[in-house]
């Protein structure tokens, strides 16, 4: 099978406060696949596994606000990680004119994608995740009461300072401080990876980090676990799920929880466990390729109508669903069922 050559094609999508940056692989005369980073990450942690990656699919990684190259939010204004990230996903889409899509995150990017596909569940075509299932459980109810007050003044702190205290240094050091900042997690590798997008060089020689230090206070509206529970319920799409062992075993009955919820709602689910760290990705994209990305056809007339049965029952449809009739939902789904999933 042949793989993405091409290093990608750095583009700028307008937004009404700037711009969002991102780096197009593939072919530009189809619809990628839309990739979403991690938390305080940015577009090129997808750099190693693209290239493993067929031609027959393109990928559109996107720098999300305060990140990597794309426009910080205006002075004053807080991030609300994941929510603004769902709504990026819309404005992108309308911006480029593009329904039925599919979405790959890693960790808040698996997020985002989680409550993208919920609150547009007959939108999106196939949803893969890496090493994240759902927005966590652990800022909820009395520890995220006591936590609330600290993560206000600590956005208050970071919006005054700006990046006035942000350190500065040379390549080697910086590289140095982001290899020692991940704890042995992330190799030196793929620290540097990260950084052709995370740091810039100043006009002295030295480097500075891109990102806005109000995105480590993003965390402020939490969601409940009701809530995420319904998500779960929600999504329709196809749904594959990459975790990363050995894992917090402590957390797993809830992940596995919310994986079972997926899977009794969605077209399709399918688990995965790669051994690696949570930028497995990143650092052993082998080990994700592996299991070898592929498009399936199945035109099976029983799914095809529970399928279009659950569409007309929901009632929040997406916009771009309500201007299509059902001849043309039918005839999609026959000839374009498109779906990342592993090829063992």
């Amino acid at each position: 099978m042949s793989r993405l050559t091409d290093p990608g094609e750095d583009v700028e999508i307008p937004v009404p406060w700037g711009h969002i940056s991102a780096k197009w692989w593939g072919a530009r005369d189809q619809q990628p696949v839309l990739c979403i980073h991690g938390w305080q990450d940015n577009a090129a942690t997808f750099d190693t596994l693209l290239p493993l990656m067929p031609t027959s699919l393109s990928f559109l990684c996107i720098d999300l606000p305060g990140h990597g190259r794309s426009t910080r939010l205006p002075d004053g204004v807080p991030y609300y990680l994941i929510w603004d990230g769902v709504i990026l996903i819309r404005r992108i889409l309308k911006h480029y004119g593009w329904s039925n899509i599919k979405l790959m995150g890693h960790s808040l990017g698996g997020i985002i994608a989680f409550l993208y596909a919920a609150v547009y569940p007959y939108d999106v075509e196939a949803l893969v995740s890496l090493d994240v299932v759902a927005p966590i459980f652990e800022f909820i109810g009395k520890k995220s009461v006591t936590q609330m007050a600290g993560l206000i003044d600590k956005f208050l702190y970071y919006d005054e300072i700006k990046d006035a205290k942000d350190p500065i240094d040379d390549y080697e050091g910086m590289i140095e401080l982001t290899v020692n900042g991940h704890r042995g997690r992330l190799t030196k590798d793929s620290c540097e990876c990260l950084m052709t997008r995370g740091m810039y060089q100043q006009p002295d020689g030295k480097y500075k980090f891109n990102r806005d230090n109000r995105v480590k206070v993003g965390y402020i509206a939490p969601s409940s676990p009701d809530f995420v529970r319904h998500c779960a319920q929600s999504i329709k799409c196809r749904y594959l799920n990459i975790k990363a062992t050995p894992y917090d075993t402590e957390s797993w009955p809830v992940y596995k929880e919310i994986c079972d919820l997926i899977s009794s709602s969605a077209r399709e689910f399918k688990l995965i466990f790669v051994e690696g760290t949570h930028h497995v990705h990143l650092n052993e994209p082998e080990k994700v390729a592996k299991h070898e990305f592929r498009t399936e056809m199945d035109s099976s007339r029983a799914d095809l109508d529970k399928y279009v049965e659950l569409r007309m029952r929901t009632r929040t449809p997406a916009v771009s669903i309500t201007d299509r009739i059902d001849s043309e939902i039918r005839t999609s789904l026959v000839h374009e069922k498109g779906f990342l999933v592993p090829g063992n």
